[in-house]
């Protein structure tokens, strides 16, 4: 297992800090290395291959906001898509937009 810390700090964040409004989601695409799924399922939820997870926010004193979560995997390739939306949405119901890394 490996843990993947993602760690997001958009440089253009304007539409981000309107009163809290929005939050920050990371879209994730996996690929289980074929070694691996000896040792682990493939159909195992916590590994499909595309999962969407919200990051947790943090403001620093200068004002500049950083998102991050970690998830666990066996080894694998990821690829990772930022977007945002209202708060408060269930994952189903999220209509992210695009947000540049």
């Amino acid at each position: 297992m490996i843990t993947y810390r993602i760690v997001f700090k958009p440089q253009h964040s304007d539409q981000l800090k309107k009163s809290g409004k929005y939050e920050v989601w990371a879209t994730v695409h996996y690929t289980m290395f074929p070694e691996m799924e000896g040792e682990f399922s493939k159909t195992d939820e916590r590994y499909k291959a595309k999962r969407i997870v919200k990051l947790d926010g943090e403001e620093d004193e200068n004002g500049v906001w950083e998102y991050e979560k970690e998830l666990e995997y066996p080894w694998g390739d990821i690829k990772v898509e930022y977007g945002y939306d209202l708060k408060g949405k269930k994952v189903e119901d999220l209509e992210l937009k695009e947000i540049s890394p």
